[in-house]
């Protein structure tokens, strides 16, 4: 299942829109106004992903929240935040017990991917082919797509293709 959160109705209102313009979606989908305290009443490590797509201040506040709600081999995807930001947010990261996978720049704009280890040591990362359990943050509007290049739709940039590792 996938849930959907962004601070601003309006945001909330055009991700149930673009769900609605695409049945093929077979994971239940839902999507919620408010912040990342959302998350209190959900136990911990019951997210395959996360994706995060707000500044650095907030993403550096709620880092412990994604960390808790995410299970282990998960993966924590951040944007929205400035290439100068990255040594910052790979020490916030790696605090909450996260290790950074990867990071892509575009027009001075970071994107970072990290994942949970597992307790046993030597798990490398395994980027889903599907979703599975996700939970998004302010990532279900346009500025997402500008700000992270390994989620931008094709229809959002022309000439531009999704990114991979």
């Amino acid at each position: 299942s996938v849930l959907g959160i962004d601070i601003e109705a309006h945001a909330v209102d055009n991700a149930e829109d673009n769900l609605a313009k695409n049945p093929g979606i077979s994971s239940p989908v839902r999507f919620e106004c408010g912040d990342a305290t959302l998350l209190a009443t959900h136990g911990d490590g019951v997210f395959d992903m996360v994706l995060a797509n707000i500044h650095k201040n907030v993403l550096s506040q709620d880092m412990q929240v994604y960390a808790r709600v995410l299970g282990e081999g998960g993966h924590l995807l951040l944007s929205g935040f400035f290439e100068g930001d990255v040594p910052a947010m790979q020490s916030c990261v790696e605090a909450a017990g996260l290790r950074v996978e990867g990071v892509k720049v575009l027009e001075g704009w970071a994107c970072m991917a990290c994942w949970k280890p597992a307790e046993s040591a030597g798990q490398s990362p395994t980027w889903p082919s599907n979703l599975g359990s996700c939970v998004g943050l302010e990532f279900w509007g346009w500025p997402c797509a500008c700000r992270c290049p390994w989620l931008w739709p094709k229809t959002s940039r022309p000439g531009r293709r999704r990114l991979r590792f």
